[in-house]
């Protein structure tokens, strides 16, 4: 009898063993798949995030790309309008108030580059790149190129492949360029004697440009050549002809042969 409790103690704790056994071989197994899981989730967090800083590199590269075109035409077309400004225009600058000896701290001040100047500049500049289309090389390449003069001449665009579609977009990156770095530029325009403010602005300061790039000289479309049918053209609107001219001084040169003779 005793021997037989004693066969089923041992019958029970071996079993009891072997499930504590199969617990812990569990445990171990579920940690191993804890672990594993862990690992697998870090590395796919890693792939996404690598993934994501490419994708945002390659976006903010392009963008600045973008930016460098735009950058380069807007501070030409600032320039340009900076430089039509009569020199001898001035406004005052200063404080207006009264000082304690009665004196007042205002002098003036040159018009052109001038914070006013500026801001007033910069409000409608972007306007400027309506006149603007895409011009596509042989070579692949290409610049964004000013169809119409600054002065508003006529520019000859025959037989070249331009893209006014794509120049559209310059107003929209102009906008957006401007939200971003307005202060700045207005800062940067206010410099005096700069040699190169495309360099300055966009490749030195704002940093939108390579030195390389900036150094690529602006193409430039030449004017439209007089042709017959342009000079036709302005004598219809003009309302006089070459030959009309003529007429008139053959009329008034028969009219002294005929006073001569009488």
């Amino acid at each position: 009898m005793f021997s037989q409790h004693k066969d089923i103690r041992s019958s029970l704790a071996g079993h009891v063993i072997n499930a504590v056994k199969g617990k812990q071989n569990n445990v171990h197994d579920t940690q191993q798949f804890l672990f594993s899981f862990h690992r697998n989730i870090m590395l796919v967090n890693w792939l996404f995030s690598f993934v994501v800083f490419i994708l945002v590199s390659g976006t903010v590269i392009q963008g600045q790309k973008n930016y460098c075109t735009v950058c380069r035409v807007l501070v030409r077309e600032v320039e340009w309008l900076i430089s039509q400004v009569d020199p001898k225009k001035s406004i005052q600058v200063g404080s207006f108030r009264v000082d304690p000896n009665g004196n007042q701290k205002i002098k003036d001040k040159q018009y052109a580059r001038s914070e006013l100047h500026l801001e007033e500049v910069v409000e409608s500049v972007c306007e400027k790149m309506n006149y603007y289309s895409w011009l596509a090389f042989d070579d692949g390449t290409g610049q964004m190129v000013r169809t119409t003069g600054f002065d508003g001449k006529q520019l000859d665009k025959k037989n070249l492949n331009l893209d006014s579609e794509k120049g559209k977009t310059l107003k929209y990156q102009c906008d957006d360029f401007l939200e971003n770095h307005e202060e700045e530029l207005i800062s940067l325009f206010q410099l005096e004697n700069v040699s190169d403010y495309e360099k300055l602005i966009c490749s030195e300061k704002l940093e939108v440009c390579t030195k390389a790039e900036v150094q690529v000289p602006p193409f430039t479309l030449p004017e439209l050549a007089d042709t017959p049918e342009n000079n036709d053209d302005m004598e219809v609107l003009g309302g006089v002809t070459p030959d009309d001219d003529d007429d008139d001084v053959d009329v008034d040169a028969d009219e002294n042969d005929v006073n001569d003779e009488l």
